[in-house]
């Protein structure tokens, strides 16, 4: 039974921790992930307007040279504004230009990397749209990321879309990280349910085994055995009723003892016939509420007299 209700216990605990802890880590990435994406729109939002100021503000004389030296020092102004060095400013007009100069994509950033939709969409509404995309680390290993689209507007060349890539490789250590603690935590509290299961069975199991016990070692005839009393609880008072019930039995039994041997005193000798003797059937007020009689199979009465000890058997 305590092996049975340990297990049961733990594997219950085991199903409501896991639930727990699925939808504590389920919560935290979202949260986690929702932060980030806002903290990247804010800076890529905020890179791009610097970059359109500065666009704005450069006297470019409609020389192509300076239009790709300007779109050169805007890519270098939105990495340190944006905190990032993934970027691609790609021209949305594709039709031939004499001084408009050709979009360009840095190495950490692949053009393929950027969906017809989020292109399509930059470009119909000029609004901010992200994407998740996958990019590879400094180690060639690929980890997640987030890609921001915005438009600009070059002096005297149109419309060019600007691509930052971020990832989120950050957010992800730690995700993993709350993720190992929830369940290292987990384990520790299934051990500690474990540990107080146990404890709580033993506390209430081993005075039931003692009572087992007993009542087969009273069964077998040890009919002084008792169990110990501590306390004033319901398991003690369990005891207390076992011992009276066992109190009443060994003073039956010692009474049937008492009614043989009187049998035999009076020639009623015969193992059958004494066998025969069973547990009192009755008792009755008689003589006046002094004597009580007692019933005996087969052989008669037998009147006692409570004050005086007097035992007469008659037929």
């Amino acid at each position: 039974l305590r092996f049975r209700t340990i297990v049961l216990t733990v594997a219950l605990s085991l199903v409501a921790v896991t639930a727990a802890g699925a939808i504590l880590v389920w919560a935290v990435q979202t949260n986690l992930f929702a932060s980030r994406v806002n903290q990247v729109l804010a800076a890529s939002g905020r890179a791009a307007v610097a970059a359109q100021v500065e666009l704005d503000g450069a006297d470019t004389q409609s020389d192509r040279v300076r239009l790709q030296n300007l779109l050169v020092q805007v890519q270098s102004g939105i990495a340190q504004q944006a905190a990032s060095d993934r970027i691609a400013i790609l021209r949305v007009d594709q039709a031939p230009s004499s001084i408009a100069p050709q979009g360009f994509t840095s190495p950490g950033l692949a053009q393929v990397a950027i969906s017809d939709d989020l292109r399509e969409k930059v470009r119909s509404t000029g609004e901010q749209y992200w994407q998740s995309i996958s990019l590879t680390d400094a180690d060639g290993e690929e980890v997640p990321g987030i890609l921001v689209g915005q438009q600009l507007t070059v002096p005297q060349a149109g419309a060019y879309e600007l691509f930052l890539a971020y990832d989120l490789a950050d957010a992800q250590q730690t995700l993993t990280f709350v993720q190992r603690i929830l369940w290292l935590a987990g384990l520790v509290l299934l051990g500690l349910i474990a540990t107080i299961t146990w404890f709580v069975l033993r506390t209430v199991i081993t005075p039931i085994t003692e009572a087992a016990a007993t009542s087969a070692r009273f069964a077998r005839g040890d009919f002084a055995t008792r169990l110990p009393v501590k306390g004033d609880d319901e398991l003690a008072t369990l005891g207390r009723s076992f011992n009276a019930m066992a109190d009443s039995i060994e003073a039956q039994i010692s009474e049937l003892a008492e009614l043989s041997l009187v049998l035999a005193s009076v020639g009623v000798t015969s193992t059958a016939t004494i066998g025969l003797v069973s547990a009192v059937a009755s008792l009755a007020t008689a003589a006046g509420g002094k004597h009580y009689i007692e019933t005996v199979w087969g052989r008669g009465y037998v009147l006692r007299d409570p004050a005086e000890g007097v035992v007469t058997v008659a037929a």
